[in-house]
């Protein structure tokens, strides 16, 4: 699933460098690259260097909040995406 994401990530990249003014674009790669990065931080190795570097705990934290942040981000694709309620998601 990490390949996959990263994978893809670099896939939207190549995508949002030739259409670099694509909003729906640029949340697309937002929400590969915080869902690969929060793919690698669930692994047991970066979440102990995390935790080693700060503190007891506070890995399994940021992988959390990067997760959710990446799935906060897959909500706005899905939302601007869909046509008619651009006007609503830009309010």
């Amino acid at each position: 699933m990490t390949i996959m994401l990263i994978i893809g990530a670099l896939w939207k990249i190549i995508d949002l460098a030739r259409a670099p003014h694509d909003r729906v674009l640029r949340t697309l790669v937002t929400c590969l690259l915080l869902l690969a990065i929060g793919q690698i931080l669930s692994f047991p190795g970066p979440n102990s260097a995390v935790d080693a570097l700060t503190g007891v705990g506070v890995g399994k934290v940021t992988f959390n909040a990067v997760f959710m942040s990446g799935l906060s981000a897959l909500i706005l694709f899905f939302v601007s995406s869909t046509p008619g309620t651009t006007a609503h998601y830009r309010r």
